[in-house]
Protein backbone atom coordinates (compact mmCIF):
# COMPACT_ATOMS: atom_id res chain seq x y z
CA UNK A 1 0.00 0.00 0.00
CA UNK A 2 1.56 3.00 -1.07
CA UNK A 3 1.33 6.72 1.01
CA UNK A 4 -0.63 9.66 -0.02
CA UNK A 5 0.46 11.61 -2.42
CA UNK A 6 2.38 14.79 -1.87
CA UNK A 7 -0.03 16.70 -3.62
CA UNK A 8 -2.50 16.65 -1.02
CA UNK A 9 0.30 17.27 1.75
CA UNK A 10 -1.60 20.89 1.93
CA UNK A 11 -4.92 19.86 3.55
CA UNK A 12 -5.60 17.08 6.07
CA UNK A 13 -5.35 13.49 5.14
CA UNK A 14 -8.75 12.06 6.70
CA UNK A 15 -8.99 8.57 7.20
CA UNK A 16 -11.54 6.57 8.92
CA UNK A 17 -11.73 6.57 12.55
CA UNK A 18 -14.52 3.87 12.83
CA UNK A 19 -15.23 0.29 10.61
CA UNK A 20 -18.74 -1.12 10.40
CA UNK A 21 -17.04 -4.71 9.63
CA UNK A 22 -20.04 -7.18 9.34
CA UNK A 23 -21.07 -9.80 9.60
CA UNK A 24 -22.63 -10.09 5.82
CA UNK A 25 -26.40 -10.01 5.82
CA UNK A 26 -26.37 -8.64 9.35
CA UNK A 27 -28.10 -4.88 8.76
CA UNK A 28 -25.04 -3.48 7.83
CA UNK A 29 -26.06 -1.65 4.69
CA UNK A 30 -29.16 -0.31 6.93
CA UNK A 31 -26.64 0.47 9.81
CA UNK A 32 -24.30 2.51 7.13
CA UNK A 33 -27.41 4.37 5.93
CA UNK A 34 -28.91 4.81 9.08
CA UNK A 35 -26.06 6.28 10.67
CA UNK A 36 -24.27 8.36 7.56
CA UNK A 37 -27.45 10.88 7.62
CA UNK A 38 -26.18 12.15 11.26
CA UNK A 39 -24.23 15.59 10.88
CA UNK A 40 -21.02 14.81 12.87
CA UNK A 41 -20.47 11.66 11.18
CA UNK A 42 -18.93 11.52 7.43
CA UNK A 43 -19.42 8.04 5.19
CA UNK A 44 -18.63 7.83 1.79
CA UNK A 45 -20.80 6.81 -0.58
CA UNK A 46 -19.36 3.79 -1.77
CA UNK A 47 -20.33 1.55 0.62
CA UNK A 48 -17.79 -2.16 1.01
CA UNK A 49 -14.52 -0.52 -0.45
CA UNK A 50 -13.21 -3.40 0.75
CA UNK A 51 -9.72 -1.91 0.85
CA UNK A 52 -8.26 -3.72 3.71
CA UNK A 53 -9.14 -7.55 1.87
CA UNK A 54 -8.09 -7.14 -1.52
CA UNK A 55 -6.67 -9.00 -3.43
CA UNK A 56 -7.87 -11.86 -1.20
CA UNK A 57 -11.76 -11.06 -1.46
CA UNK A 58 -11.93 -10.39 -5.19
CA UNK A 59 -10.38 -14.15 -5.55
CA UNK A 60 -13.55 -15.31 -4.13
CA UNK A 61 -16.00 -13.66 -6.67
CA UNK A 62 -17.31 -15.03 -9.81
CA UNK A 63 -15.59 -13.28 -13.09
CA UNK A 64 -18.80 -11.27 -13.07
CA UNK A 65 -18.23 -10.13 -9.62
CA UNK A 66 -14.43 -9.61 -9.73
CA UNK A 67 -15.12 -7.41 -12.63
CA UNK A 68 -17.71 -5.63 -11.02
CA UNK A 69 -15.19 -5.06 -7.48
CA UNK A 70 -12.41 -3.97 -9.42
CA UNK A 71 -13.83 -0.84 -11.15
CA UNK A 72 -15.41 0.68 -7.81
CA UNK A 73 -13.10 -0.43 -5.09
CA UNK A 74 -9.91 1.54 -4.48
CA UNK A 75 -6.87 0.28 -5.91
CA UNK A 76 -3.91 1.76 -3.84
CA UNK A 77 -4.22 4.03 -0.61
CA UNK A 78 -4.58 7.37 -2.34
CA UNK A 79 -7.72 6.33 -3.82
CA UNK A 80 -8.91 4.77 -0.58
CA UNK A 81 -7.99 8.33 0.88
CA UNK A 82 -9.88 10.18 -1.57
CA UNK A 83 -13.34 8.42 -0.18
CA UNK A 84 -12.65 11.01 2.84
CA UNK A 85 -11.82 13.86 1.07
CA UNK A 86 -14.83 15.11 1.24
CA UNK A 87 -15.55 14.75 5.32
CA UNK A 88 -15.59 17.94 7.11
CA UNK A 89 -13.18 18.90 10.01
CA UNK A 90 -15.71 18.07 12.64
CA UNK A 91 -16.80 15.08 11.41
CA UNK A 92 -16.14 11.43 12.35
CA UNK A 93 -14.94 9.23 9.23
CA UNK A 94 -16.26 5.54 8.60
CA UNK A 95 -16.66 3.17 6.45
CA UNK A 96 -18.16 -0.03 6.14
CA UNK A 97 -17.27 -3.33 4.36
CA UNK A 98 -18.65 -6.73 5.72
CA UNK A 99 -16.32 -8.71 4.22
CA UNK A 100 -13.05 -7.47 6.76
CA UNK A 101 -15.11 -9.91 9.02
CA UNK A 102 -15.28 -12.84 7.05
CA UNK A 103 -11.34 -12.28 6.73
CA UNK A 104 -10.02 -11.21 9.64
CA UNK A 105 -6.55 -12.68 9.86
CA UNK A 106 -6.32 -10.53 6.70
CA UNK A 107 -7.84 -7.17 7.18
CA UNK A 108 -6.97 -6.89 11.19
CA UNK A 109 -3.09 -6.02 10.53
CA UNK A 110 -3.61 -3.90 7.43
CA UNK A 111 -6.31 -2.33 9.65
CA UNK A 112 -4.01 -1.43 12.30
CA UNK A 113 -1.08 -1.00 10.39
CA UNK A 114 -2.81 1.97 8.36
CA UNK A 115 -5.58 3.07 10.86
CA UNK A 116 -4.55 2.00 14.35
CA UNK A 117 -6.56 0.97 16.73
CA UNK A 118 -9.66 2.53 15.90
CA UNK A 119 -13.54 2.23 16.70
CA UNK A 120 -14.76 -1.12 15.42
CA UNK A 121 -18.62 -1.76 14.82
CA UNK A 122 -19.85 -5.79 14.20
CA UNK A 123 -23.22 -6.47 13.36
CA UNK A 124 -24.25 -9.73 14.10
CA UNK A 125 -27.53 -11.99 13.47
CA UNK A 126 -29.04 -15.13 14.17
CA UNK A 127 -26.49 -17.78 11.76
CA UNK A 128 -29.55 -19.79 11.38
CA UNK A 129 -31.67 -16.32 9.53
CA UNK A 130 -28.11 -15.09 7.93
CA UNK A 131 -27.19 -18.46 6.24
CA UNK A 132 -30.47 -18.58 5.05
CA UNK A 133 -30.69 -14.72 3.73
CA UNK A 134 -27.31 -14.77 2.03
CA UNK A 135 -28.83 -18.31 -0.05
CA UNK A 136 -32.08 -16.48 -1.12
CA UNK A 137 -29.87 -13.28 -2.02
CA UNK A 138 -27.36 -15.67 -4.60
CA UNK A 139 -30.34 -17.19 -6.18
CA UNK A 140 -32.84 -14.23 -6.38
CA UNK A 141 -32.69 -14.86 -10.34
CA UNK A 142 -32.60 -18.26 -10.19
CA UNK A 143 -35.74 -20.18 -11.15
CA UNK A 144 -36.12 -22.89 -8.22
CA UNK A 145 -39.26 -25.02 -7.48
CA UNK A 146 -38.28 -25.73 -4.16
CA UNK A 147 -35.86 -23.63 -2.53
CA UNK A 148 -36.27 -25.45 1.07
CA UNK A 149 -35.44 -28.73 -0.29
CA UNK A 150 -32.85 -27.17 -2.61
CA UNK A 151 -31.09 -25.23 0.21
CA UNK A 152 -31.24 -28.38 2.53
CA UNK A 153 -29.47 -30.83 0.40
CA UNK A 154 -26.87 -27.89 -0.05
CA UNK A 155 -26.32 -28.10 3.86
CA UNK A 156 -26.57 -31.51 3.58
CA UNK A 157 -23.47 -31.80 1.24
CA UNK A 158 -21.66 -29.31 2.85
CA UNK A 159 -21.68 -30.70 6.07
CA UNK A 160 -20.87 -34.08 4.31
CA UNK A 161 -17.54 -31.82 3.11
CA UNK A 162 -18.89 -32.65 -0.73
CA UNK A 163 -18.40 -29.22 -2.18
CA UNK A 164 -21.69 -27.43 -1.94
CA UNK A 165 -21.40 -23.64 -2.71
CA UNK A 166 -23.17 -23.71 0.77
CA UNK A 167 -20.29 -24.36 2.81
CA UNK A 168 -19.29 -20.58 2.26
CA UNK A 169 -22.74 -19.16 4.01
CA UNK A 170 -22.38 -21.99 6.48
CA UNK A 171 -18.76 -20.83 7.49
CA UNK A 172 -19.45 -17.49 7.54
CA UNK A 173 -22.36 -17.46 10.20
CA UNK A 174 -19.87 -19.24 12.64
CA UNK A 175 -18.89 -15.55 14.51
CA UNK A 176 -17.24 -16.64 17.40
CA UNK A 177 -13.28 -17.17 16.63
CA UNK A 178 -13.95 -13.79 14.18
CA UNK A 179 -15.53 -11.78 17.56
CA UNK A 180 -12.78 -12.98 19.55
CA UNK A 181 -9.75 -11.55 17.08
CA UNK A 182 -11.51 -8.53 16.53
CA UNK A 183 -12.04 -8.15 20.26
CA UNK A 184 -8.10 -9.37 21.19
CA UNK A 185 -7.17 -7.07 18.08
CA UNK A 186 -8.50 -3.35 18.82
CA UNK A 187 -9.20 -1.86 22.22
CA UNK A 188 -13.10 -0.31 21.27
CA UNK A 189 -15.25 -2.65 19.47
CA UNK A 190 -18.89 -2.36 19.81
CA UNK A 191 -21.45 -5.26 18.82
CA UNK A 192 -24.72 -4.86 17.70
CA UNK A 193 -27.30 -8.24 17.74
CA UNK A 194 -29.65 -7.29 15.12
CA UNK A 195 -32.42 -8.84 17.33
CA UNK A 196 -32.32 -5.68 19.85
CA UNK A 197 -31.90 -3.27 16.67
CA UNK A 198 -35.80 -4.60 15.21
CA UNK A 199 -36.85 -4.71 18.98
CA UNK A 200 -35.35 -1.97 19.98
CA UNK A 201 -33.71 0.28 17.51
CA UNK A 202 -33.76 3.69 19.60
CA UNK A 203 -31.85 2.63 22.23
CA UNK A 204 -29.26 0.53 20.20
CA UNK A 205 -28.68 3.36 17.58
CA UNK A 206 -28.37 5.55 20.83
CA UNK A 207 -25.84 2.92 22.19
CA UNK A 208 -23.98 3.28 18.87
CA UNK A 209 -23.99 6.86 18.86
CA UNK A 210 -22.58 7.11 22.36
CA UNK A 211 -19.90 4.17 22.03
CA UNK A 212 -19.15 6.51 18.27
CA UNK A 213 -18.51 9.62 20.94
CA UNK A 214 -21.04 11.86 18.58
CA UNK A 215 -24.43 13.53 20.15
CA UNK A 216 -27.44 10.93 19.92
CA UNK A 217 -29.70 13.87 19.89
CA UNK A 218 -29.22 14.33 16.18
CA UNK A 219 -28.75 11.14 14.71
CA UNK A 220 -32.13 8.99 13.53
CA UNK A 221 -33.41 6.73 15.85
CA UNK A 222 -35.24 3.58 13.87
CA UNK A 223 -33.19 1.81 11.18
CA UNK A 224 -33.41 2.71 7.10
CA UNK A 225 -33.73 -0.31 5.63
CA UNK A 226 -31.57 -1.10 2.54
CA UNK A 227 -30.48 -4.28 0.68
CA UNK A 228 -33.53 -6.67 2.20
CA UNK A 229 -33.59 -10.51 0.76
CA UNK A 230 -36.11 -10.49 -1.69
CA UNK A 231 -36.48 -13.97 -2.35
CA UNK A 232 -36.58 -16.33 -4.62
CA UNK A 233 -38.30 -16.44 -8.03
CA UNK A 234 -40.39 -20.01 -7.45
CA UNK A 235 -41.89 -22.39 -10.27
CA UNK A 236 -43.20 -25.79 -9.93
CA UNK A 237 -41.37 -28.54 -11.87
CA UNK A 238 -42.83 -29.06 -14.45
CA UNK A 239 -42.60 -25.01 -15.88
CA UNK A 240 -38.97 -24.89 -14.87
CA UNK A 241 -38.58 -28.07 -17.35
CA UNK A 242 -40.05 -26.10 -19.97
CA UNK A 243 -38.44 -22.84 -19.26
CA UNK A 244 -35.13 -24.10 -19.17
CA UNK A 245 -35.80 -25.04 -22.57
CA UNK A 246 -37.54 -22.04 -24.28
CA UNK A 247 -35.53 -19.98 -21.76
CA UNK A 248 -32.90 -19.06 -24.64
CA UNK A 249 -35.03 -18.45 -27.58
CA UNK A 250 -37.35 -16.04 -25.26
CA UNK A 251 -34.39 -14.30 -24.25
CA UNK A 252 -32.55 -13.53 -27.83
CA UNK A 253 -36.33 -12.99 -28.83
CA UNK A 254 -36.87 -10.54 -26.03
CA UNK A 255 -33.55 -8.73 -26.46
CA UNK A 256 -33.92 -8.17 -29.92
CA UNK A 257 -37.22 -6.78 -29.71
CA UNK A 258 -35.94 -4.43 -26.61
CA UNK A 259 -33.05 -4.08 -27.13
CA UNK A 260 -29.64 -4.77 -24.64
CA UNK A 261 -30.44 -1.79 -22.51
CA UNK A 262 -34.04 -2.04 -22.24
CA UNK A 263 -33.79 -6.05 -21.49
CA UNK A 264 -31.95 -5.90 -18.08
CA UNK A 265 -35.25 -3.76 -16.72
CA UNK A 266 -37.64 -5.63 -17.97
CA UNK A 267 -35.92 -9.02 -16.73
CA UNK A 268 -35.89 -7.65 -13.01
CA UNK A 269 -39.67 -6.73 -13.21
CA UNK A 270 -40.17 -10.41 -14.53
CA UNK A 271 -38.34 -12.72 -11.86
CA UNK A 272 -39.82 -9.44 -9.61
CA UNK A 273 -43.25 -10.59 -9.43
CA UNK A 274 -42.18 -14.09 -9.44
CA UNK A 275 -40.48 -13.65 -5.93
CA UNK A 276 -40.95 -15.48 -3.02
CA UNK A 277 -39.88 -15.16 0.45
CA UNK A 278 -40.10 -19.00 1.74
CA UNK A 279 -38.99 -19.52 5.81
CA UNK A 280 -35.81 -21.73 6.01
CA UNK A 281 -37.20 -25.44 6.51
CA UNK A 282 -36.66 -27.23 9.82
CA UNK A 283 -35.07 -30.00 8.49
CA UNK A 284 -32.21 -27.84 7.44
CA UNK A 285 -32.08 -25.85 10.91
CA UNK A 286 -32.05 -29.24 12.13
CA UNK A 287 -28.73 -30.43 10.34
CA UNK A 288 -27.05 -27.17 11.06
CA UNK A 289 -27.55 -27.18 15.02
CA UNK A 290 -24.78 -29.47 15.82
CA UNK A 291 -22.61 -26.63 14.07
CA UNK A 292 -23.77 -23.79 15.04
CA UNK A 293 -24.90 -24.06 18.72
CA UNK A 294 -21.38 -24.93 19.67
CA UNK A 295 -20.24 -21.90 18.34
CA UNK A 296 -23.56 -20.17 19.65
CA UNK A 297 -22.68 -21.11 23.48
CA UNK A 298 -18.72 -20.08 22.85
CA UNK A 299 -20.04 -16.70 21.70
CA UNK A 300 -22.32 -16.59 25.13
CA UNK A 301 -19.60 -17.24 26.84
CA UNK A 302 -16.97 -14.19 25.18
CA UNK A 303 -19.77 -11.93 24.94
CA UNK A 304 -21.24 -12.67 28.25
CA UNK A 305 -24.81 -12.63 27.06
CA UNK A 306 -27.35 -15.32 26.23
CA UNK A 307 -28.68 -15.78 22.58
CA UNK A 308 -31.24 -18.61 23.43
CA UNK A 309 -33.46 -16.81 20.54
CA UNK A 310 -30.85 -18.26 18.32
CA UNK A 311 -32.02 -21.64 17.88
Amino acid sequence: MSSPTAGRRDRAIRLPQFLIVGAMRSATTSLWETIRQHPQIYMPTLKEPHFFVQPEYQDLLSKGGKELLKKRTPANLDEYVSLFAAGEAHQLCGEASASYFLLPEISIPRIRATLGDIRIVISLRNPYERTWSEFKTHHKDQFLPDPGAYFTRRVLEALRGDGSTAAQYISQSLYCARVEAFLSSFSRVHIIVLDDLLREPRATLQSLYAFLGIDPAFGLHSLLYKNESVGIPMVSSTSLGALNVIKPLVQALLVASLGEQRWPVVKTKLYRKLRKKPRMPESAREALRGLFQPDITHLETLLQREFSCWS
